[in-house]
């Protein structure tokens, strides 16, 4: 008999312990000011991600993905009652709009270390946010493959849904799969735990210093945050383990919701200076503002039950 089982279970019992344990190391790393070891993981966990998610999408497809439940009814999106779903979706995809301000405070980061021009900030940001685009719909690719229309309900639980996401990939890769595919979940956490606590760290130090019209950084200041960043992150976990769905559900709207300030606020940024946007890129802003807005009110009016 296989021993995988027994190592995942072991796994899922022990995720606050583990969790606790990859926060507490990230918090190390950063403290430490390895970024060029921060941007190296980064990288090589995206490409490990994207190659296991696009071969297992294409495997399900030829095998013509998972069977449909008999009895299993298309749900139809184009209503309201769908709306808060939506926006929820539309919070994280392809990433949170606020990624802006932490890849300026990453560049600011590297340019102490190496010099980074506009084009290579530019390029940068590029490279990731549409590479997060495309691995977002080939996510979406996999679960309309090996999940939509079986039956199978979405876990809330953090350890149920684990279990979860490697039987997807073991469907379309193969059992032999399940521990590399472990591995490969373990180290995306890895690696957006990090992103998190170093990104939203700089964002709240850099607020705070022009806030209070300081005009040199603090190292100090920003590892304090950093502490705070990390513990927050474990009492969330130890609150929320048992019903994960929920958390990010409120935490996805809260991000959609938000969006129009943060987009006006880069909006007003790319108008001035010496690398403001002109022509269509301009009107795609202008557009871009207008429809997470309009979005916006929509969504809280209904919530507000104004809208029947």
């Amino acid at each position: 008999m296989s021993i995988l089982p027994s190592i995942v279970v072991t796994f899922a019992i022990s995720i606050p312990m583990a969790s606790t344990l990859v926060i507490a190391i990230t918090w190390g790393i950063l403290i430490l000011g390895q970024y060029r070891f921060l941007d190296s993981l980064s990288k090589g966990i995206m490409i490990a991600l994207t190659i296991s998610t696009v071969s297992a999408v294409i495997i399900a497809a030829i095998k013509g993905g998972a069977p449909m439940a008999p009895d299993f009814v298309t749900p139809d999106p184009w209503t309201l009652a769908s709306l808060g779903f939506i926006v929820a979706l539309m919070g994280w995809m392809p990433a949170p709009i606020e990624i802006s301000a932490l890849n300026s405070m990453w560049v600011v980061a590297k340019r102490r270390l190496n010099p980074v021009s506009f084009r290579d900030g530019i390029f940068d940001f590029n490279v990731g946010y549409i590479g997060t685009a495309i691995l977002a719909l080939v996510f979406l690719a996999l679960g309309a493959l090996v999940q939509y229309g079986t039956g199978g309900k979405v876990e809330a639980a953090g350890v149920a849904y684990i279990g979860q996401l490697i039987k997807m990939y073991a469907f379309a890769i193969g059992d032999w799969s399940k521990l590399l595919i472990a591995l490969i979940a373990f180290l995306c956490m890895f690696g957006t735990t990090l992103t998190v606590i170093d990104g939203y760290s700089r964002a709240n130090n850099e607020a705070l210093r022009l806030l209070m019209k300081k005009e040199h950084r603090s190292a100090r200041n920003l590892n304090i945050w950093m502490t705070v960043t990390a513990l927050a992150g474990i009492v969330i976990i130890a609150g929320f383990m048992s019903d994960v769905a929920k958390l990010l559900y409120f935490a996805m709207i809260c991000s959609f919701v938000s969006t129009p300030f943060f987009a006006l606020l880069n909006f007003s940024l790319v108008r001035n200076g010496t690398n403001k946007v002109t022509g269509g890129l301009f009107w795609l802003g202008v557009f871009g503002f207008l429809y997470l807005a309009g979005f916006t009110i929509l969504f809280i009016v209904y919530e507000a039950g104004l809208l029947k």
